[in-house]
């Protein structure tokens, strides 16, 4: 047997739509379609053979979802959207690579897709595992260490604050992958710069099914969060991370019950910020990164 060349042009013509959905739009429908998962008025829509069969040829998603690898999330059902709304991107722990962030920026350059959403599931099984290594010194697979390190600057970072480690880590976490995407050059960084990608972080609550944002707190610089690991050792993406850990504060008990965020960290709230640039509910002052 030979091998026949495939029938398609190359390279692939890019697949942006003609009418995009802008971003602060398009964070609106998902929070408007989150509403009604949450109160058991979904839709379902684009569900039916006539929409698989008009999404066939082609794919325009009007939002990027990152999230967690986790059963409980759906991200098509818990933000009431059909076949080809979404394109979703799920890592164990968020944790981002190469291919993760290739994925994400495919979806922007060649989709053009003007929006991403950063979603953190509460009681993540990934972070749990991560902290309990970090924190408890319990022994993972050789080949979990890649997830334990990449959580380990967010559990670092929230180790010192009151309340609950499990939650805290989580939000931290959310908040440093969107900050990290916003940095991102050249591709995210200059789409977020013009006001052309709006990125956004969330916490899904898996008691209510409802999205909440999270926000830095005013006078939050994106500088100083990346001076907190500056001694640290630089990654396969051109970060630096946290090599040191610090003990969190409150003690990780038996079942990890759910607090609020300490105010003066990260804050959450049920609708989403007004556009700002196009950054979201980031602060823009995070500066590049080499691409990966």
């Amino acid at each position: 047997m030979t091998q026949q060349p495939l029938n398609v042009a190359y390279p692939t013509p890019t697949l942006r739509p003609d009418d995009p959905v802008a971003p602060a739009d398009a964070m609106e429908r998902l929070l408007i379609g989150n509403g009604r998962y949450a109160l058991d008025l979904h839709l379902n829509p684009g569900r039916t053979e006539p929409r698989r069969a008009q999404i066939a040829t082609g794919q325009h998603p009007f939002a990027v979802i990152v999230t967690d690898s986790d059963s409980r999330v759906t991200p098509e059902v818990i933000f009431d959207q059909g076949l080809g709304d979404l394109f979703v991107v799920r890592v164990a722990g968020m944790v981002l690579d190469d291919e993760v962030i290739g994925s994400i920026e495919y979806a922007v350059e060649h989709l053009g897709v003007k929006a991403i959403l950063v979603l953190g599931p509460e009681r993540s099984g990934a972070v749990r595992a991560a902290l309990e290594s970090v924190v408890l010194h319990q022994p993972v697979l050789d080949e979990l260490t890649p997830l334990v390190e990449g959580l380990r600057p967010a559990i670092t970072a929230a180790s010192h604050r009151e309340g609950d480690a499990w939650e805290n880590t989580i939000n931290e976490n959310t908040l440093r992958v969107a900050e990290r995407l916003a940095a991102t050059g050249p591709l995210l960084y200059d789409f977020v710069t013009i006001g052309e990608l709006k990125i956004a972080a969330g916490r899904y609550d898996l008691d209510s099914g409802l999205v909440t944002m999270l926000k830095r707190p005013v006078g939050y610089e994106a500088e100083a969060f990346e001076e907190e690991s500056a001694e640290g050792h630089t990654s396969s993406h051109g970060t630096t991370e946290e090599t040191t850990s610090a003990e969190p504060t409150a003690a990780l008990d038996s079942h990890m019950e759910s607090t609020p965020v300490e105010a003066g960290h990260a804050e959450a709230t049920a609708t989403p910020a007004a556009p700002d640039g196009g950054h979201g509910d980031l602060i823009p002052t995070a500066t590049p990164e080499a691409t990966h």
